[in-house]
């Protein structure tokens, strides 16, 4: 499982969105598109800020789930 976090945040992307809007900040990155940031949606870091909070998330979650 480890590897497969690395290999996703290994990659480069210059949009990311997820599958829900709270996940990439989809209410702030609207609202700076109505203030006129035409670049608002742009966010080259934001695919491997998710990786890595998911990964401690799973990390959290497999610590709780040991004996």
């Amino acid at each position: 499982m480890q590897s497969s976090f690395k290999t996703l945040a290994a990659q480069h992307v210059d949009i990311f969105i997820a599958n829900k809007g709270d996940r990439f900040g989809l209410l702030e990155k609207r609202q700076q598109l109505r203030n006129g940031d035409t670049q608002a949606f742009f966010d080259s870091n934001g695919l491997q800020q998710y990786v890595e909070r998911s990964r401690q998330r799973f990390i959290t979650q497999l610590t709780a789930q040991q004996p």
